[in-house]
């Protein structure tokens, strides 16, 4: 695969990446990715970068237990924030019921839908789904999560593709 200088003259994409990058294969989907954009690979980074930021995804980050506590984290956004206010004040009067949970849902940037049990004394849990209809058919029956966590997602993914569809690139 070929790219060309500014100057015109053709060269193989690998001379942008240090011999020793494990990065190459990604080079190469890149180039073919811009090559087939009709754009070099710098002006096509540069789109996907700007659309990346305009997505609104931030990192998250989560403590877990499985089988050892653990911080992971993943890149996108909040559908149903977690709401510590509100729910630190429930906490105080039902320290280990169902009440006590914060409920976040959050779409990845891959598409998926993550949602995260936040408790004041307990481990996070994480559970990551392929869909939203996943998601709720999997928490009909966890009181922890109440019907309308899952409700106020779905109208955030409608307000966010409806704001996508509005979305001029100029």
């Amino acid at each position: 695969m070929t790219n060309t200088s500014a100057s015109g003259h053709p060269f193989p994409v690998y001379w942008l990446v240090p011999a020793a990058s494990g990065d190459l294969p990604t080079w190469q989907r890149a180039a073919a990715a811009a090559a087939a954009a009709g754009m070099t690979i710098a002006k096509f980074a540069a789109a996907a970068l700007t659309q990346k930021m305009a997505s609104g995804d931030t990192l998250i980050s989560v403590q877990v237990k499985d089988p050892r506590p653990r911080t992971v984290r993943f890149h996108g956004h909040w559908l149903v924030e977690p709401e510590s206010a509100r729910d630190a004040a429930r906490d105080a009067l039902d320290p280990v019921g169902p009440g006590s949970w914060t409920v976040g849902i959050a779409e990845t940037a891959r598409g998926r839908f993550a949602l995260v049990l936040y408790h004041y004394e307990l481990t996070d849990e994480l559970s990551v789904f392929d869909s939203l209809e996943q998601l709720s058919v999997a928490t009909e029956t966890d009181e922890r999560v109440e019907s309308e966590d899952v409700e106020r997602a779905r109208e955030e993914m409608r307000r966010r593709q409806e704001d996508a569809a509005n979305y001029l690139d100029i």
